[in-house]
């Protein structure tokens, strides 16, 4: 045998043998993969759901104190965004507009010192902290304490309301001045916020035009 020859001989032999060892227990070739699908391997590329931008129209409520009769008057404010928390604190205590104030006499019943700033709702809760020479601490807190709640409580997954200054919760008192029992109150201590609006109040104040027959004076006698 010579040289050329068994060269091509051991050519073949590792060839063949190289075949073999490539094939599986039963006895098909095994097939390399060179791109393997994210999902086969385990890692997988995450997707960012689409961003839903909230549409309006947009409104905010906000809840005064009637001077006439301390009951409640809820005015409607449009927005151009979602109305957010703290941006219907700072409402309350900017108090009525001249336009509403022309519909009704109302209030807020604090003032501005207050300075109250709201947390972020944590299980349905809110916390509102007030400057130390809060007029909250008063035990006659009812209507300010009103306002805040059914306010703030008007808003997605907020259920309850908390006052707090540096020396910790208020106790606060309900629709009837009776004291909450929690540190925290809800709509219903205080009526479910039942509140006439505005405009109804301005409309109830006007003077009747009907020419009803009944008002009419008695005709004097000659």
């Amino acid at each position: 045998m010579n040289r050329t020859l068994r060269r091509r001989i051991s050519l073949f032999l590792a060839t063949a043998y190289g075949v073999l060892g490539c094939t599986t227990a039963g006895g098909n070739a095994a097939v390399v993969i060179q791109d393997v699908p994210y999902e086969l391997t385990g890692t997988s590329l995450a997707t960012v759901p689409p961003v839903v931008e909230p549409e309006g129209p947009f409104t905010l409520t906000l809840y005064f104190i009637s001077e006439a009769d301390e009951s409640l008057i809820s005015v409607v404010r449009n927005r151009e965004q979602p109305p957010q928390l703290q941006e219907a604190i700072n409402a309350l205590s900017a108090g009525p507009t001249e336009a509403e104030l022309a519909l009704a006499p109302m209030r807020a019943r604090f003032s501005e010192s207050l300075n109250p700033v709201v947390s972020a709702p944590t299980a349905g809760l809110v916390v509102i902290t007030v400057s130390d020479e809060a007029q909250l601490r008063d035990s006659s807190n009812r209507l300010p304490a009103q306002v805040l709640v059914c306010t703030l409580t008007q808003f997605e997954g907020v259920n309850a309301v908390q006052l707090r200054d540096s020396r910790g919760p208020i106790q606060l008192a309900g629709a009837n001045a009776e004291s909450i029992e929690s540190e925290f109150a809800r709509r219903e201590n205080y009526n479910d916020c039942l509140a006439t609006d505005v405009n109804e109040v301005a409309e109830s104040q006007q003077p009747d035009e009907t020419g009803n027959p009944d008002d009419e004076p008695p005709a004097e006698d000659e």
